[in-house]
C-alpha cells in the first residue's frame, strides 16, 4: 500500500507537470501575439502618413492627420481596442524596432513580453532629452574629467 501511495504521488506530480508545461507556448504565442498587433498597427499608420490618399482627400499635414485618425479607427474596429488606446503599441513597436531592435526580436519570436517592451520603450523614449535626439548623432552633455 505504501508503494502505491509513491505511485500516485508522481503520477499527480507529472499530471501537474503537463498541465504547467502546457502554459509555456500559449504565454509564447500571446507574446508574438501582442508584438505582431503592435507591429501591424505601427506599418499601417506609416502606410496611411505615407498614402494618405488611401483614406481622405486632404493632402499634407492635414491628410496625414486624418488618415492617421481613420487608421486607428478602423484598427479600433476590427481588434476592439479603443482608437485612443491603438496608437501606444504602435509606439513601442517603432521605438523598439528601432533603439532596441534585439528585445524587439525577442517579442516578436515570443520570448519577451510585450509589457516588458513597452516598458523599456517607454522609459527610453524619457530619457531621451527630445524628439529630434534620434535624427542626428547624439553628442554626450557628460565632459570627460580631465586627468
Amino acid at each position: 500500500v505504501r508503494g502505491m501511495e509513491m505511485v500516485e504521488a508522481v503520477s499527480a506530480e507529472r499530471a501537474m507537470g503537463f498541465v504547467l508545461d502546457a502554459l509555456v507556448p500559449a504565454r509564447l504565442a500571446a507574446n508574438q501575439g501582442d508584438a505582431r498587433l503592435a507591429s501591424g498597427i505601427a506599418d499601417a499608420l506609416a502606410f496611411a502618413a505615407e498614402r494618405p490618399d488611401v483614406y481622405t482627400d486632404f493632402t499634407g499635414a492635414d491628410g496625414q492627420r486624418s488618415a492617421e485618425q481613420a487608421v486607428l479607427l478602423e484598427v479600433s474596429v476590427r481588434v476592439q481596442l479603443a482608437p485612443n488606446r491603438a496608437r501606444d503599441p504602435a509606439h513601442t513597436a517603432r521605438v523598439a524596432a528601432r533603439d532596441l531592435p534585439e528585445l524587439w526580436r525577442r517579442a516578436l519570436d515570443g520570448s519577451a513580453p510585450f509589457t516588458l517592451v513597452d516598458a523599456a520603450a517607454s522609459a527610453l523614449t524619457a530619457l531621451r532629452p527630445s524628439i529630434g535626439a534620434t535624427d542626428g548623432p547624439r553628442r554626450s552633455r557628460i565632459r570627460p574629467a580631465s586627468c
